[in-house]
């Protein structure tokens, strides 16, 4: 079951002292965070739902980006040879987010021209995946890979092309959510808050929230990457193990 982590009915309260708090010489500001600063993985760990919520004062849209711990890529494309499909080309790309989600009030070409988006890289079309040792001149070939890559991660659930809605309540309270699938990976998630009026940027808040392996799953996941030939060498032991008595139990029956 995945587990919902709501703001409670204080978190308004807080929320609009913070408002009220907010120091007068600026006009427009943004407080913002997370219902859960640290997720951990068990046993029956099925995904979790992170709300995002906080305050604004003064004028503007609001919109959120959700990204995940970086991490390399490689994407190939596959070949028909003689009736066979094998790997042919491939990319291998660098820091690429293992999760990326946005969320806004309005679509994002209605607050801000494309251009604004594209400096500031927020949207899946507008990250920068680049292959390893491409030069820029080199985008046009890369794009096959790098749109394969994207609906790769679109089709587990990790991207989100659409913009998840913002509800705004009393013109200051915001609210918005997103679901991490079971895969999601583990490490540290940013969430930025952005506040932006007129098609500028008036502000930005920056919060993270963690997922972690825990218990028995943070032993096995630590012990296959710290000691991957001991953990390799464990794993067809235990098969064996378990071939061998599954073996007996058919003898003896």
């Amino acid at each position: 079951m995945i587990p919902r982590v709501r703001p409670i009915a204080a978190v308004a309260t807080v929320l609009a002292g913070l408002a009220a708090a907010a120091p007068p010489a600026r006009a427009d500001q943004i407080v913002g965070d997370v219902s859960a600063r640290l997720i951990e993985i068990t046993s029956n760990y099925t995904g979790a739902e992170i709300v995002m919520f906080g305050a604004r004062t003064g004028r503007g849209d609001i919109v959120i980006v959700v990204r995940g711990p970086s991490q390399p890529e490689v994407v190939r494309r596959k070949s028909q040879i003689a009736g066979i499909w094998i790997n042919a080309a491939s990319a291998a790309f660098n820091d690429v987010p293992g999760f990326y989600a946005v969320a806004a009030t309005r679509p994002l070409l209605e607050i801000a021209p494309a251009h604004v988006w594209a400096a500031l890289q927020i949207g899946t079309e507008n990250l920068p995946l680049l292959p390893r040792g491409a030069a820029a001149e080199g985008q046009t070939a890369a794009a096959p890979f790098r749109e394969a890559l994207i609906r790769s991660k679109e089709t587990d659930r990790l991207y989100h092309r659409d913009i998840k809605p913002i509800e705004v309540s009393a013109g200051t309270l915001f609210r918005a959510s997103v679901t991490l699938p079971a895969h999601a990976p583990d490490g540290g998630y940013y969430v930025t808050f952005y506040l932006v009026n007129r098609g500028a940027v008036v502000e930005t808040r920056n919060v993270f929230f963690f997922i972690n392996k825990a218990g028995f799953g943070r032993t096995v996941y630590d012990f296959a990457h710290q000691q991957p030939l001991a953990y390799g060498a464990l794993a067809v032991a235990i098969a064996a193990l378990g071939g061998w008595l599954a073996a007996a139990l058919f003898r003896r029956s």
